[in-house]
């Protein structure tokens, strides 16, 4: 890992101005700072100039907090959930087929209406076609 990220300080020609690694807390980051620092700057201490990703342990802390030593499990279902919500949708997705262009037009709805985002920019393109002279009728998405 040191190698990949000394190749990549030395491409951007920031050597000169490296002072702190922030990173999350795998022992793993230790080696790769002290090996970097060792290879481009031997006279900087790499205790001082490794820092430890403050939103990192602040995560860790929270979960622990929230879930104890049940965090992964908690993960799990929440992954398990997501899943299943998805067959759900596809199901639901191919029984409005069945319905050939209506259920088709359902699912284009649908699409558009499930996130604020996509409901502006349908709009917009809407209005955008519009100002161009062509001719088009809708209401609230």
């Amino acid at each position: 890992m040191a190698q990949s990220v000394i190749a990549v300080i030395k491409e951007y020609e920031v050597t000169n101005i490296l002072g702190y690694f922030i990173l999350d807390n795998a022992s793993s980051n230790d080696t790769c700072v002290r090996e970097v620092l060792k290879q481009l700057h031997p006279n900087l201490n790499p205790k001082k100039h490794r820092l430890h990703y403050f939103g990192h342990i602040i995560n860790l802390a929270t979960k622990a907090f929230l879930f104890g030593e049940e965090a992964e499990a908690f993960e799990l279902e929440v992954d398990l959930y997501t899943q299943h919500q998805l067959d759900l949708e596809k199901k639901e997705l191919k029984a409005w087929r069945k319905l050939g262009p209506i259920g088709k037009l359902h699912n284009i709805v649908t699409y558009i209406r499930k996130t604020p985002q996509r409901r502006e920019a349908f709009i917009d393109l809407a209005k955008n076609e519009a100002a161009k002279g062509k001719t088009l009728t809708f209401t609230h998405i």
